[in-house]
Parts: structure tokens; C-alpha cells; sequence
């Protein structure tokens, strides 16, 4: 309970650092510094697989210039007189693919929606309410990456095994986890049995909600195994949740509709 307290008060939060200030954040298992150095922001990382997995998050701040452990190496950003940070919840950067932890088959003509549980990334911009520039984007779950699609037609993304679960109440309401809803719908002839989704996060916006993170439905209509799915993105905040408030809008803008692979098959999973 302190922890996701911690948490919900940093995303809430713009930080003001003093001269010479460093401090250290673990969000998840992203650990690192920012320091503020002579109108600079610098930064450092813990290297990858350093840490636990899922520690509380923790703000550490020092009056004195604080190495970074062997291996670290500072990124600097020239940022003038701002001496303002904010740290945000964010969306990941690539696809998520989302293979379901059960087999589910959708009937010709039938209609579902479920929801997943995809991962935060943590965002940090320099300056305040008004006026924000971004410093860096990790996640706060170490990422397996996948190839989705064919071998000369697909796309890297990041991959994940999550349930989909008729109703969002189902998912464990983090602030590391946001909750996406998903709608299928099978216009096609024949039974729609897939063994991964793919969801384009980047066309997703971001809402702060009374319980948790969520985002904007997004609708795959299906209309046969040998075409690519018409993908929607629903232009309204999510409907499971109280007040939701908006954090972030997509990181690139969709057309109305996109058309683009959106399952894949047993048939196709050969190489995987």
C-alpha cells in the first residue's frame, strides 16, 4: 500500500532541484539519477538486470554530487534556468503483443471485448504544468522483444503473456499496470482462432482514473483469416472508470482507421 502511494504522488508531482542536487528513483526495475549541474540535467542508469523486480519505488536526494556505480555513464541535456522535474506514466514505444495465457476461439458474427494489462513506462520531462520537455522514456518492467508478422512484412515489438479478462475489475490495479481495453470483432465467415494479439500502444491515449491507469478502447474487426484487420481507436476516455483524467495523448496520430495485421495463427507460428 505505501508503495503504490510512493508511486501515485511522483506521477502527481513536479520536482524543483536545487544547485549540485542529485537524487536516485527506482520505479519497478528502473533505477536511476538526475543530478542538476550548472544548467544541466544529467542523467544515469542502472545497467540492465541490476536490482529486484519489483521494489518499491524510492527518491533519494543528496546535497553533493553523487557518482554512478561502476558500469554508469552519464547523459547530459543542456536545459537553461529550468530547474524543474516531472516524472510520468507513459505507454511503450512499440507494439505490444499480447499472447493469452488460454485458448480462445471467437465464432463467426460474435463480438467480444476483454481487457489487458500492459506495463507503464516511466516518462521524464524537464519543466512543470505548462511547459514540458522530454528527457528520456524506460520501462519499468524489464521488455522481451518479438518479431510480429511475416519475415519480410513484420514489425518489432515488445512481448507479453496477459490474460484477457471480461472485465477490467479481473486485472490487478497497479500504478506500474495500465489497463487496455479491447474489442473483437469477427465479421468473417469462419471462427477466429488466434494465438497472438498485436496492440499499436503508440496510437493509445493515456487516463488517470479513480483506481488505476487506462487507456481508450481499441476495436480489431476481423474479416478472414487471409486479410489484415480494420484497427479502430475508440476517441473517448475509458468507460470503467471513474473521473478518468487525461495524461497523454498518442504518441503518433491515427487516421480514423488503420488497416494492418493484427492476429496471428497457428499456422504462422512455425519460425516462433
Amino acid at each position: 500500500m505505501r508503495q503504490t502511494k510512493e508511486i501515485d504522488e511522483l506521477w502527481k508531482s513536479d520536482l524543483s532541484f536545487a544547485e549540485r542536487e542529485t537524487r536516485f528513483w527506482r520505479i519497478g526495475s528502473c533505477g536511476f539519477w538526475i543530478a542538476r549541474r550548472e544548467e544541466e540535467w544529467w542523467i544515469a542508469f542502472e545497467p540492465e538486470g541490476d536490482g529486484p523486480s519489483e521494489p518499491p519505488v524510492r527518491a533519494v536526494a543528496t546535497a553533493e554530487a553523487r557518482e554512478p556505480e561502476a558500469g554508469l555513464v552519464w547523459e547530459r541535456f543542456v536545459a537553461g534556468k529550468r530547474s524543474r522535474i516531472s516524472v510520468r506514466p507513459g505507454l511503450p514505444d512499440l507494439p505490444v503483443v499480447i499472447r493469452p495465457r488460454s485458448p480462445l476461439v471467437i465464432l463467426p458474427g460474435r463480438n467480444a471485448r476483454y481487457y489487458v494489462s500492459i506495463p507503464v513506462w516511466v516518462s521524464v520531462f524537464e519543466g512543470g504544468e505548462g511547459h514540458r520537455e522530454l528527457l528520456f522514456r524506460r520501462p519499468t518492467e524489464r521488455q522481451r522483444k518479438t518479431w510480429f508478422g511475416e519475415s519480410d512484412n513484420g514489425e518489432l515489438c515488445y512481448s507479453f503473456s496477459s490474460a484477457l479478462e471480461s472485465s477490467p475489475d479481473a486485472l490487478e490495479a497497479t500504478p506500474l499496470t495500465v489497463a487496455c481495453p479491447v474489442a473483437i470483432r469477427n465479421e468473417a465467415d469462419t471462427a477466429l482462432n488466434f494465438q497472438r494479439l498485436c496492440v499499436r500502444a503508440q496510437y493509445l491515449s493515456l487516463y488517470s482514473g479513480a483506481r488505476r491507469l487506462a487507456t481508450n478502447e481499441v476495436i480489431f474487426h476481423f474479416r478472414g483469416l487471409d486479410q489484415s484487420s480494420q484497427v479502430t481507436f475508440r476517441d473517448e476516455p475509458p468507460d470503467f472508470e471513474k473521473n478518468p483524467r487525461r495524461l497523454a495523448g498518442p504518441q503518433i496520430s491515427a487516421a480514423k482507421s488503420l488497416i494492418q495485421k493484427s492476429f496471428e495463427y497457428i499456422k504462422s507460428l512455425t519460425q516462433y
